[in-house]
């Protein structure tokens, strides 16, 4: 599961800066997801049932109700 850093609330919403460092377990969230790659090794994310990559130049995107799951570094 990744570990919350910090929680920024505006009159945008609220966005989580969460570090995922360790293959967790399958979650579905009510919320929508974006995943961005800021530092660090390759990594595989699981949305929904197909596996995707994420490098500093992709973002994945996660509907709400969507089973999410990091599925570790690709290196």
């Amino acid at each position: 599961m990744a570990k919350p850093i910090r929680i920024f609330e505006g009159r945008f919403g609220r966005v989580v800066l969460a570090d995922a460092s360790a293959p967790g377990e399958p979650q579905t969230l009510s919320e929508p997801l974006i995943f961005l790659k800021h530092d660090g090794a390759d990594s595989m994310f699981s949305i929904g049932s197909a596996p995707q990559p994420l490098t500093r130049e992709d973002a994945l995107f996660a509907n709400p109700g969507e089973p999410t799951q990091y599925l570790g570094s690709t290196n």
